[in-house]
């Protein structure tokens, strides 16, 4: 099989396609997924942070009850 300067040129983008993705992945993994996880943090504390506002933001994001 002949190396042309074609191939050469193919393979080399390839490599540098597959070294972008893997740097992309790894950042993303460092930026969201590699801090350590609070084992104190329960499913139930998550849901009541998320679906209950306070009290003074609730009032002025809906003052008649209704949307």
């Amino acid at each position: 099989m002949n190396r042309t300067p074609r191939h050469d040129t193919f393979r080399r983008e390839i490599l540098l396609i597959l070294v972008l993705k893997i740097g992309l992945i790894y950042g993303l993994w460092y930026a969201f997924f590699s801090q350590p996880i609070d084992r104190e943090l329960t499913g139930e504390s998550v849901g009541a942070y998320f679906l209950t506002l306070p009290d003074h933001e609730s009032s002025k994001t809906n003052p008649k009850g209704g949307r």
